[in-house]
């Protein structure tokens, strides 16, 4: 049974259906919020947050899986830290380690 509580009074919600990730980050861009999402397809979506629609802006390919994405808001760049096929495994802690 599932049971939901109201915390916050929304004036609404909308909820979008996206593959699970693997990775993701936050970035505000000139008064946009963006939603960078690192797939198991090995590319990363981007979404605009302001949008109520959640539209995504743009898809682009990354070498191997992304592990981890960060954002450099000085530097206006992402990166990503990837690990090649098999090559990783989760920790007990539950971060990665590349053996």
């Amino acid at each position: 049974m599932v049971r939901v509580i109201p915390v916050h009074n929304f004036l609404g919600q909308s909820v979008a259906q996206i593959d699970e990730p693997t990775a993701f980050c936050t970035a505000n861009e000139s008064a946009n919020e963006l939603l960078f999402l690192a797939l198991r397809t090995h590319c990363i979506e981007v979404y605009l947050l302001n949008n109520p629609d959640l539209k995504r802006l743009t898809t682009f390919p990354t070498v191997d899986l992304a592990e981890y994405i960060l954002h450099c808001a000085k530097g206006e760049y992402i990166a990503t830290m990837e690990a090649k096929g098999e090559s990783y495994q989760t920790s007990k802690m539950g971060g990665t380690e590349l053996l």
